[in-house]
């Protein structure tokens, strides 16, 4: 996160600082401003003024050729021949020169003769006829009307300049908005002769500035990469927060439902506990009760015979044990207990406690 701020704050400041060197200085021509430069220009001017111009046709009456770039606004235009053939301008010059923008006006008190595509390409070779054209850029979709301006950057976002020096280059208009041709009033291009001027120390400073252009025009790129991906990062995190904080959400409601369980299933066995423990209690004093009522007997009776519904025969006692206690033999029948307070049947209280076990909850471990 650190790195990343750190190289923010420096692309900014750089570009902040060599701002102008990318874009260069921007000139008026023909009373039309923000004409813009190179940035590798020591001098930039509007070039077309000295360019050697050629058409495809102009129109001797209306507009001869010479009045494109005279800043007189009659402009020049074509022949109605073009129809067929298509219209064109060249603009070549004895050096090659570093562009960096174009105007382009429509002409003026017209309404039609305006073309829709504009198309710039650049030539090699020695001359015209015999010039090898590519195509630099394409602006389509263009507003018709007379006197409207149509202004084309050229520059390379990485150097702040055409790609090269071009010794001719060419416009080519199609799409027209009406009328019988083409027709144009201005036509203004900045730019400078590619070896700048005649010191040494602009020279210099021409190459450095394209190299300094180059550089922050990756930095403008890389920042811009970074912040994209800063920003995806931010997201996807903010993403998962919020996975996460709904994960707890859920484990914090069962966790609520499993405690409010636990609570009564805590109730529900303090109260079993307590009716055993009144059941234990009675039981206890009821034993203590015939304990001391059979050891408070002056004699123990001897043990007699019994016959059974079976005619078996066996002895009925009660006996002292080595322990301390009372043993009772009943080989047929109930043992039935009486006391002063209360009377009751062994074997009924077995069943009694038999009962109370299975009454008893069985641990549950949450």
């Amino acid at each position: 996160m650190a790195s990343s701020t750190s190289s923010l704050l420096l692309s900014v400041l750089l570009l902040s600082v060599f701002t102008p060197f990318i874009y260069g200085n921007c000139i008026s021509s023909c009373g039309t401003t923000g004409l813009c430069c190179p940035g590798v220009c020591g001098k930039c001017e509007n070039v077309a003024l000295f360019a050697n111009l050629t058409a495809s046709s102009d129109h001797s009456t209306y507009g001869p050729l010479k009045r494109l770039t005279d800043c007189n606004g009659l402009g020049w235009h074509a022949n109605d021949a073009d129809k067929t053939r298509g219209s064109w301008l060249t603009f070549c010059w004895d050096t090659p020169m570093w562009l960096g923008s174009i105007h382009i006006r429509n002409a003026n008190g017209h309404t039609n003769y305006g073309a829709k595509t504009h198309k710039i390409e650049a030539g090699t070779g020695e001359n015209v006829v015999d010039m090898k054209w590519k195509t630099v850029k394409t602006f389509t979709n263009l507003p018709c009307g007379g006197g409207r301006l149509h202004s084309f950057d050229l520059r390379d976002v990485d150097t702040g300049h055409t790609d090269e020096p071009y010794k001719c280059i060419r416009l080519v208009l199609s799409d027209r908005c009406g009328g019988g041709h083409f027709s144009l009033s201005e036509v203004s291009i900045a730019g400078c002769d590619h070896s700048g001027t005649d010191t040494t120390a602009t020279a210099t400073t021409n190459t450095i500035t394209t190299q300094t252009n180059t550089m922050i025009a990756k930095l403008q790129r890389d920042l811009d990469g970074a912040t994209g991906e800063f920003a995806e990062l931010v997201e996807t995190q903010i993403s998962d927060l919020k996975d996460s904080l709904q994960l707890l959400a859920d484990d914090n409601t069962q966790l609520k439902a499993e405690v409010q369980e636990l609570r009564e299933m805590n109730k529900n066995l303090n109260e079993s506990n307590k009716e055993l423990r009144d059941i234990v209690t009675t039981l206890v004093d009821d034993f203590t009760e015939l304990k001391d009522t059979l050891q408070g007997a002056d004699e123990i009776p001897p043990s007699s015979t019994t016959t059974c519904d079976s005619d078996a025969k066996c002895d009925s006692s009660v006996e002292n044990n080595a322990d301390g206690g009372i043993n009772i033999n009943s080989c047929c029948g109930e043992v039935q207990v009486r006391t002063k307070t209360c009377e009751f049947s062994l074997c009924e209280l077995k069943e009694d406690l038999d009962r109370v076990k299975q009454r008893l909850p069985s641990p549950k471990i949450p």
